[in-house]
């Protein structure tokens, strides 16, 4: 994993992750929401890989590219 978006995902959950566990909640309760405006799609491909699913955008044409 040599990608330091791919490295900072992982960073991210893991941080999330615990931040979960200090407040008593179960990680799988917390929802990350990536935001996509004015990324190019080859970086959205790179989290969608690592099983990204929640992506905000707020332009329908971009969304669909």
């Amino acid at each position: 994993m040599s990608d330091p978006l791919e490295q900072n995902y992982s960073r991210i959950c893991e941080e999330v992750r615990k931040a979960a566990e200090g407040a008593g909640r179960d990680p799988a309760s917390v929802r990350l929401l990536a935001v996509s405006k004015k990324v190019p799609a080859e970086r959205l491909r790179v989290l969608w890989g690592m099983g990204h699913r929640l992506f905000g955008e707020n332009r329908v044409q971009e969304a669909r590219a």
